[in-house]
């Protein structure tokens, strides 16, 4: 977890037979949910076109 906060590097999480998650330092996830937002804004504002 230190390495995912301090570095900003996402870490892959595999368990033998099940499926991968991925560790985020918190403002990793909230840039990637504003650049979500953003995206979706800009597709709602070109389809009143």
């Amino acid at each position: 977890m230190e390495t995912a906060s301090r570095d900003r590097e996402s870490i892959t999480i595999t368990r033998n037979g099940a499926g991968k998650v991925v560790l985020l330092a918190i403002e990793e996830y909230e840039a990637m949910e504003t650049m979500q937002l953003q995206s979706t804004v800009i597709r709602l504002s070109v389809a009143k076109i």
